[in-house]
């Protein structure tokens, strides 16, 4: 039978049920029905918008990061030519120029820290692959400058070329791992083929410089240590 609506007099505790009677069994089912399958798809249709709307709201962050990574760059690269910074009312700021220039010694020096440390690295993979003969000044030595004699080795200079890389902002190399690589690398035992293919006249300078440098390890091994920094 088809359904109809029938309206009861208002505040009636029949309402709900006369409208359920006069809609009919199957007209009540296809209700549910209707909104049993609604209800998923919304909440379907919902999760979708919501990783869409995360993916979009990160790409806008990345853009802006992007963006202020350029503006820096750029402020950075016209502060190192000379050029001042301005305020928006265009007067030289002072303030920011400063620092900013401060920013551009510290990339700089942490840039040749980095490049000296590359350097010093590639050396010794070209003096462990050769087979010809050293010298004292053939010797990847850790002083910058580097040294003329094994006296010109002081600790505070060994000291720092093997850990200033380590204050580096962007390093992720821990001292005690720095500490014990180097270690193994200097220990006397380990160089004796370099020492076999030393000349004669470098022998003795290149054997005390290579013990300066392992003693100063040792000493900073034994710092660390004591110090008992965490990893």
């Amino acid at each position: 039978m088809a359904g109809y609506f029938a309206f009861p007099p208002p505040g009636s505790a029949a309402a709900p049920l006369a409208f359920r009677q006069t809609l009919g069994d199957t007209d009540v089912n296809i209700l549910h029905s209707s909104e049993s399958q609604r209800q998923p798809q919304e909440r379907s249709q919902s999760a979708e918008r919501k990783p869409e709307a995360e993916t979009q709201a990160q790409a806008q962050a990345q853009r802006q990061q992007t963006e202020r990574e350029q503006i820096r760059l750029g402020e950075m690269e016209w502060v190192r030519a000379g050029g001042w910074l301005r305020d928006a009312s265009g007067r030289k700021d002072k303030a920011r120029t400063e620092q900013v220039r401060a920013e551009v010694r510290l990339v700089d020096e942490e840039r040749r820290t980095l490049e000296r440390w590359d350097a010093y690295e590639a050396r010794w993979n070209a003096l462990l692959s050769s087979t010809t003969s050293v010298t004292f000044a053939d010797i990847p030595w850790p002083a910058s400058p580097p040294p003329s004699s094994a006296e010109d080795l002081a600790s505070d200079v060994i000291t720092e070329f093997f850990l200033g890389p380590l204050l580096v902002r962007s390093s992720t190399v821990l001292m005690k791992d720095r500490i014990r690589t180097s270690i193994l690398r200097w220990h006397p035992d380990k160089l004796s083929a370099i020492v076999s293919r030393t000349v004669e006249g470098d022998l003795d300078s290149v054997r005390a410089g290579i013990n300066t440098v392992f003693h100063v390890l040792r000493s900073l091994q034994d710092l660390e240590r004591n110090l008992d920094i965490p990893a």
